[in-house]
């Protein structure tokens, strides 16, 4: 009856080889995540940036359409960030930017009118790549 007992408590431990072969699965579980998570959080900030740019040109054209005896400057958003008469900002200063924390751009995607649609664009991650409200 003894050696029962003592064979039973012996196998209720597990071996130091079980909780090596535990902790290294965990090791490369958490490695491959730590690999993926840059990629995904670039991602992220890329579909961010063309919802942004997508929101920022409905501002601009409801703006436009609202007040049509008001050019707006091209590029600039203080038209759109002002408090004008009783009544707040259609934008934030800080909806202005881009997930890298530079500013948005604009332009009216036909230079001869200032009635056309608007081009909203980021410069993104690297400064280089451009993220516009045209991207699908």
């Amino acid at each position: 009856m003894i050696t029962r007992s003592t064979r039973a408590a012996q196998r209720a431990a597990f071996t130091l080889m079980e909780l090596l072969a535990v902790v290294a699965i965990i090791v490369i579980i958490a490695g491959a995540a730590v690999i993926a998570v840059p990629g995904i959080i670039d991602g992220v900030k890329r579909d961010r940036a063309k919802t942004d740019c997508k929101t920022l040109e409905k501002a601009i054209t409801g703006y436009s359409l609202q007040n049509p005896d008001v050019t707006l400057t091209e590029g600039q958003w203080t038209e759109l960030t002002a408090q004008g008469n009783n009544q707040k900002a259609i934008l934030e200063a800080a909806q202005t930017l881009d997930p890298w924390g530079r500013p948005y751009h604009w332009t009216w995607s036909n230079p001869q009118s200032t009635t056309g649609r608007p081009l909203v664009y980021s410069q993104g991650p690297d400064g280089g790549n451009r993220i516009t409200n045209m991207d699908k």
